[in-house]
């Protein structure tokens, strides 16, 4: 069953994993997809997400924001630098 009034949007999503990647000083393509992957499952089973939802959609739409991502992250490495 799916927590009402819990659902996220894409954009809130976005914010979760972006604040993930500088958690985990994500470096590849493949890393922010498997964090991708980690947060859609824990919203899944703290039923914040449903399967009757388009998850593969959701997946795609947040996988597109890479090079967002990515310049964020090599923004923070500079200033640690």
């Amino acid at each position: 069953m799916t927590y009402q009034g819990g659902e996220f949007s894409t954009s809130q999503l976005l914010e979760e994993i972006k604040h993930r990647a500088r958690e985990e000083k994500v470096q590849t393509l493949a890393d922010y997809e498997a964090i991708i992957d980690d947060l859609i499952e824990d919203k899944k089973r703290y039923g914040f997400l449903s399967e009757n939802e388009d998850l593969e959609q959701v997946r795609a739409n947040l996988k597109t924001s890479w090079p967002e991502v990515e310049k964020g992250l090599e923004h923070v490495s500079k200033l640690l630098i």
